[in-house]
Parts: structure tokens; sequence; C-alpha cells
């Protein structure tokens, strides 16, 4: 469960390679483009794209991160004592 949730973690956007990735809540802040934003969604989603005409950025879902966080990840503990399915 701990790769699930580290794999929701990051948000990076350019022309070459852009991935995001969500299942659940999301809650995300991220600077893309030059501008700082923030966003929040609820349900799944999953982007790959290649070589599209995207904006430069990276961002970070903080729910998935607080999660990873809760398991004892940043602690660097066992996680998969912490987060059993």
């Amino acid at each position: 469960m701990a790769v699930a949730m580290a794999l929701q973690v990051p948000r990076f956007s350019s022309p070459l390679v852009a991935y995001k990735l969500s299942a659940g809540f999301q809650l995300v802040v991220a600077l893309m483009g030059g501008r700082f934003n923030t966003s929040f969604s609820l349900g799944s989603d999953f982007q790959l794209n290649l070589l599209q005409q995207l904006p430069w950025g990276a961002g970070v879902n903080l729910f998935a991160l607080l999660m990873l966080w809760a398991c004892g990840l940043t602690n660097g503990e066992d996680i998969s004592e912490n987060c059993q399915t």
C-alpha cells in the first residue's frame, strides 16, 4: 500500500513528459507554468502525456504525503508492518 501512496505524491509536467496519479482524494500544491496553484479532487485520476505542448512544472499531493507519513515512512520504520491492506 505504501508504494501505491508514494506513486500519488509527485506531479510533474514538461513538454516531454507529464505525470499525475490519484486514487481517492487529492490535495495538490504546485508550481506550473510559472504560477502557483492548488487543487483538490475526490475520485481517481491518472495522466501520462508524452511529447505534448504542456508547461514546465512540479507539484505535490499533500494528502498522499500525509498518508505516507501516517504509515511511518518518514520515520524510517518498516512500513510493511504499519500499512497493511
